[in-house]
């Protein structure tokens, strides 16, 4: 995928780092030069010295064939600007780093598909978000190699209505994956159980190593025969 960082910072680097090394073409767009060398350099993905809210210099970028936006500037007014203009050039996933609770609002106002609060593990959020947009990253356990997250069950999958036990015997269903719990969309949250049964709608919280995500959200995307 084809991914453009507004931001230099160092959580910007670090996620362009992660996403450099799982073989994603990345691009960081910052005014500070020291900045960008060091991401070239050091990091390997390409960069733009400039602003990251500059129409031109997100035109002269590509921003219209990238895949995802991310705004990780230091400031909440320049990544709301970022989001913005991510939407009006037709980026489909528009993530951003939140600082001040306030913004939240605002951010989801401007198109923000994705906002990951600065008092969460932000850059593992926002790379699951990236990667996976299907499910919605909870916690990375372990060193960062294990995922608890949200996924919805659709409304023609093919697990609906299945109860867990029949969905963890599938051949399909990763065998290092575990279910957490189950909340239907009329009731509460429940602790699951191999009787559970998987509603269309339903949200469910697992378990997975990471390698076993898309396995995982095929599973769940196929349709009912």
């Amino acid at each position: 995928m084809y991914i453009v960082i507004g931001g230099a910072g160092l959580l910007g680097l670090t996620l362009a780092e992660q996403l450099v090394n799982h073989h994603h073409d990345v691009l960081i767009i910052d005014p500070d030069p020291a900045a960008c060398e060091y991401a070239q350099v050091e990091i390997g993905c390409m960069v733009h010295q400039s602003s990251a809210t500059s129409p031109k210099a997100l035109e002269s970028v590509g921003i219209r064939r990238a895949d995802a936006a991310v705004g990780m500037m230091r400031e909440d007014s320049a990544n709301l600007s970022f989001i913005l203009l991510a939407k009006h050039y037709g980026v489909k996933r528009r993530l951003v780093r939140m600082r001040e609770r306030d913004y939240e609002k605002p951010y989801l106002l401007a198109g923000a598909t994705v906002i990951a609060s600065s008092v969460d593990p932000v850059v593992g959020q926002l790379l699951t978000a990236i990667e996976f947009p299907a499910i919605r990253s909870l916690m990375r356990i372990g060193k960062g190699d294990m995922e608890v997250f949200e996924l919805r069950v659709p409304e023609d999958s093919l697990v609906s209505g299945w109860d867990i036990r029949t969905v963890a015997a599938h051949a399909e269903f990763p065998a290092g994956c575990n279910f957490v719990a189950v909340h239907h969309p009329e009731g509460p949250y429940q602790v699951a159980r191999g009787d559970t049964v998987l509603h269309p709608g339903s949200l469910v919280i697992l378990f997975a190593l990471e390698h076993d995500l898309q396995p995982l959200i095929n599973l769940f995307s196929a349709p009912r025969l």
